[in-house]
């Protein structure tokens, strides 16, 4: 295995701009109910007074109120714990989620452009005691940074590289750019970004990222047979299908038995190649170490992907087909929450069994992919991650001895280079690439989804 780059991706809270840092909400630091009732309060009133805003300046509201309230199914991610249709106690806060990063807030994507340029055009803006102070883009939402009013700020925090838990006056909040139906977040939008309050209770405190490693690893372990051989090129070419362009002499990146899928939080299931046609629309079949392959390239666009946002279609498509609906929509349920999903899998064959969790694990701690979960905080990263890979632990009987010291290796390797700038990743590089026949490498179907 080879490493070509470095990936960090920071979750919840960490969004920097200039000087200016976003925090955690304490609600562990909360002396009562009523000061977490008036910080509930006091966001739902910005939430509805940035609405009333964007509608004088663009006569339409980003979300359409419905018997005079906005629809609670716009608050994604542990939001809902907070704003959503079931919300919950104080007292259920501060002993299963003490702590609460960003605010995500789904849009329509429709107004993604609309509501870029209105953000751009708000900064330094008071909103009921909400001030907003800047954004950046990412892929397909808004990173938000709002400074909250004063008497809720000493209940901010953020860490710093050695650890500190340092004040801080600034919230997170990311607005996402969803399919709406019927004015409010499509059924796959809500599932895409859904975080289980199960998963924090029954599950041991499991976070809502890893059921989104779980759903990718679903996917990419789950193949459409096309019946010969795959032959997959490098670069794409360009190709579109339809149009002629393979000139045999082009770079075969892999060779596969058969496809695998894809799978994205904001889009849904894909197929991740197409195949190559020619003039006549015929697929193109080579010679490739002496056996002949269909020809396929992997799809660099969205606009030429077509995405699955039927869960119904979408279990059949990871599990197998059932004819029992009950069955289906029990499967859809549990599918929301981690803890409750994992040991589903051991319906699935030993072999896929394996490489989902191989999958999960990098996703966790490899050096090349794994996702920073907690800026400058390597000790709690750990903890969280811990708690989804014990889930998995108690449901895999291959998670052993041996692949459980393999995974201390691994983890060794990641920590040691936490939130580390990537450029200086590349000395580890070495001695990641010694860890490259673990169990959690396999040999095939490895190369990077979405």
């Amino acid at each position: 295995m080879k490493f070509k780059s470095f990936l960090v991706i920071l979750e919840g809270g960490n969004l920097i701009i200039g000087d200016k840092t976003a925090g955690n909400l304490y609600v562990s630091d909360m002396e009562s109910e009523a000061v977490y009732n008036k910080y509930i309060k006091g966001l739902n009133g910005f939430i509805d007074a940035l609405n009333k805003d964007f509608q004088k300046k663009n006569g339409k509201p980003l979300w359409v109120k419905k018997k005079g309230q906005l629809p609670t199914s716009l608050f994604a991610g542990s939001t809902r714990f907070l704003l959503g249709k079931d919300p919950k106690s104080f007292e259920d806060m501060k002993q299963y989620k003490p702590t609460v990063g960003d605010m995500d807030v789904q849009v329509p994507e429709e107004l993604n452009t609309e509501l870029g340029e209105y953000l751009n055009n708000i900064k330094g803006e008071d909103f009921e005691g909400f001030k907003f102070v800047d954004f950046q883009k990412s892929g397909l939402q808004y990173n938000c940074l709002v400074e909250v009013p004063d008497e809720f700020k000493k209940y901010f925090f953020y860490q710093d590289r050695e650890q500190n838990k340092l004040p801080t006056n600034y919230l997170q909040i990311d607005f996402e750019n969803v399919v709406f139906q019927d004015d409010e977040p499509s059924p796959f939008s809500q599932f895409g970004h859904y975080s289980s309050w199960r998963d924090l209770t029954t599950g041991k405190g499991v976070k809502g990222v890893f059921r989104a490693y779980l759903m990718r690893a679903l996917a990419s372990t789950s193949f459409k047979e096309v019946g010969k051989p795959i032959a997959v090129v490098t670069p794409a070419l360009g190709l579109k299908i339809g149009e002629k362009g393979w000139t045999g002499k082009e770079k075969i990146k892999a060779t596969y038995p058969d496809l695998s899928l894809s799978f994205a939080v904001n889009k849904g299931l894909r197929d991740r190649y197409l195949p190559v046609v020619d003039a006549d629309g015929k697929l193109v079949i080579v010679n490739h170490d002496g056996q002949n392959h269909y020809l396929y390239r992997e799809t660099k666009s969205s606009k030429e992907s077509v995405y699955n946002q039927e869960l119904p279609m979408i279990i059949d498509i990871l599990f197998g087909a059932d004819s029992d609906m009950a069955k289906q929509q029990d499967k859809i349920k549990k599918l929301h929450s981690f803890s409750e999903t994992i040991p589903m899998l051991v319906s699935l064959s030993p072999e896929r069994q394996k490489s989902i969790a191989r999958k999960i694990v990098k996703y966790m701690w490899d050096l090349k992919s794994g996702q920073e979960i907690e800026r400058n905080n390597p000790k709690r990263d750990e903890e969280i991650k811990d708690k989804a890979y014990n889930i998995m632990k108690s449901n895999f009987d291959f998670l052993g001895d041996k692949e459980n010291e393999e995974v201390e290796k691994l983890k060794k390797v990641y920590y040691s280079m936490y939130s580390q700038p990537a450029k200086d990743k590349t000395q580890k590089k070495k001695e990641a690439e010694e860890l490259s026949d673990l169990w959690m490498y396999p040999k095939k179907y490895d190369d990077e989804e979405e």
